[in-house]
């Protein structure tokens, strides 16, 4: 069950998928005060779905790297074929270094470590959004 929470002016909905439900209530309020909609689903299956169904509506989505069916590296892989132009931020409790030869297998992607701040994310969110709106409608990301 995917769950929306919106903030009251909305600069974009974001998707957020982890095996850890803390982890998703947590980046949800933090998404909402940098001012964007999360939208928060089960896992990769779900991801699909929405990606699938109304990629257009989507600016971003963040994704746990371990996740229960389909692990986040895989999904980012297949979300790169699906919506290229959709931004992807992997996140793990491991830093990017121990997952470096796993991360260079995703086009367009970020990693962002957990835990995780206000300020890190809202940063991470004001460089990938202005992408998403020049990349949206090409066919490959630039």
């Amino acid at each position: 069950n995917a769950a929306r929470i919106t903030p009251a002016a909305s600069r974009g909905t974001v998707l957020i998928a982890d095996k850890m439900a803390a982890v998703c209530a947590v980046l949800a309020r933090i998404i909402v005060r940098c001012g964007f909609t999360p939208l928060i689903v089960a896992g990769g299956v779900e991801v699909l779905h929405v990606v699938r169904s109304a990629p257009a509506d989507l600016c971003c989505a963040f994704l746990g790297v371990s996740q229960v069916h389909i692990d986040g590296i895989t999904l980012a892989v297949i979300l790169a074929q699906l919506a290229p132009s959709l931004p992807v931020v992997l996140m793990s409790g491991y830093p990017a270094w121990m997952l470096a030869n796993r991360l260079q297998q995703v086009p367009r992607a970020y990693f962002l470590e957990k835990p995780f701040a206000l300020a890190g994310v809202c940063a991470l969110l004001t460089e990938i959004v202005p992408l998403r709106e020049r990349a949206w409608g090409e066919a490959t990301p630039t």
